[in-house]
């Protein structure tokens, strides 16, 4: 695998959702790009951004930095899998590039109530 396409994925770790989002990429990941991290166990000073940014929404890192939350996080990690490139293709474009980030912040806000089985 080259290391430059390697991903940290911030995420809840105590969050139901967060846990089966995390299960359903990792049979997925078969070049193992991603790396789960959950950020309550995790030490304050590596974290990527604040807790409270953490608490709101999931963070993607790449090797060189860059940073990307929320929806933007999603399509880059959605892009990392093989055969669900061309979903994160399509996501890009109008009019899912304008309702996606609306429907993320929504589900991320109302995410406590899903139950384990999700």
């Amino acid at each position: 695998t080259d290391e430059s396409q390697r991903l940290d994925v911030w995420m809840d770790g105590e969050c139901a959702l967060c846990q089966k989002s995390k299960a359903w990429c990792e049979v997925r990941d078969r070049d193992r790009r991603l790396t789960f991290k959950d950020f309550r166990s995790a030490n304050e000073s590596d974290l990527p951004v604040g807790f409270e940014d953490l608490e709101s929404s999931m963070w993607v890192r790449d090797r060189n930095g860059t940073l990307l939350q929320g929806f933007a996080a999603g399509l880059r990690l959605m892009g990392e899998l093989p055969r669900w490139r061309w979903l994160a293709q399509l996501a890009s474009l109008p009019p899912f590039a304008l309702i996606g980030p609306v429907l993320y912040r929504w589900i991320a806000a109302n995410r406590r109530p899903f139950p384990r089985s999700v």
